[in-house]
């Protein structure tokens, strides 16, 4: 599973919580949403 998010992303923070209650492995992924990286 792969997991992007922004480092601000309190979403993204409750989620990686989240995953690691459950014991499920994630691979993170950066995304600069300042830098318009998404659009990429």
């Amino acid at each position: 599973m792969v997991l992007n998010g922004f480092f601000l992303s309190s979403a993204a923070h409750r989620l990686r919580i989240a995953l690691n209650l459950k014991g499920l492995g994630y691979e993170t992924h950066s995304v600069h949403l300042r830098r318009g990286d998404q659009r990429s």
